[in-house]
């Protein structure tokens, strides 16, 4: 066998390797390899080398998730806690605001920002016990505030 027929062979190898399977909500299984997850379309480049695009809408939430979080994205929040979410970062803000004006010591805004963290926390390990959340959601913002800075991890 020359030199290009066994690269070509351990190339189809490697590329049958990396193939994940995922399986839409009809029960479609499509097999390759994921491209990007874009607008809404998810690219998959099959074993044959063809891309294949379809809706993002078209998988479960748990495939939406898996698909979401290998093309390095985050996962949305559902819309009642998005608002929670964004009421919590509205107080931090506020307090973050009064410290600037002079209205109280960094130490008193540090200790709010600890609090609404510690509020934040709580909501999200409430709705992971209620199967609002998946785990991966909860594990995707326990990280996030746990490698932000204490100011900004609500942000």
């Amino acid at each position: 066998m020359d030199r290009l027929a066994i690269a070509a062979t351990l190339w189809l190898c490697a590329g049958i390797a990396q193939a994940d399977i995922y399986t839409n909500l009809a029960g479609e299984v499509l097999s390759g390899q994921l491209v990007s997850v874009t607008n809404g379309l998810v690219s998959i480049r099959t074993e044959h080398g063809m891309v294949q695009s379809v809706s993002l809408k078209d998988f479960p939430s748990a495939e939406r998730e898996r698909l979401l979080l290998a093309a390095g994205q985050t996962l949305p929040l559902p819309a009642d806690l998005q608002s929670l979410f964004e009421h919590l970062r509205d107080m931090a803000i506020r307090a973050e605001r009064q410290e600037q004006a002079g209205l109280h010591p960094a130490e008193t805004t540090a200790q709010r920002h600890h609090e609404l963290c510690a509020t934040w926390r709580q909501i999200l390990d409430t709705a992971l016990a209620e199967s609002r959340i998946s785990a991966a959601l909860h594990a995707q913002w326990l990280n996030a505030l746990a490698a932000a800075p204490e100011k900004e991890s609500l942000h």
